[in-house]
């Protein structure tokens, strides 16, 4: 019932913890690419950025820059596949 209304977007992601329990549930492998991407997505859905990206000073630095591109631009796949690098290079 609570993931249903998590996908739903009737309930807020809950905390690290309780992720970790979803995602080990799920078979997710801890430090894996999929792990990853689950925080992420939990990160994204309710509003913000993840940890390990604000604990980083350089990136954060670079952030205005990527929200700038995202809102200026209309990017298409291949644009946003270059994104990244474009960013890393900044």
């Amino acid at each position: 019932g609570n993931i249903s209304r998590l996908e739903r977007g009737m309930a807020s992601p809950p905390s690290h913890d309780i992720l970790e329990r979803y995602a080990c549930l799920l078979g997710i492998k801890k430090d894996s690419d999929d792990w990853y991407e689950f925080f992420d997505r939990a990160s994204a859905c309710s509003g913000k950025i993840p940890q390990y990206v604000l604990s980083d000073k350089e990136l954060v630095l670079k952030l205005p820059l990527v929200f700038r591109t995202i809102r200026g631009l209309k990017l298409n796949d291949d644009d946003l596949k270059k994104l990244p690098e474009i960013i890393r290079n900044a």
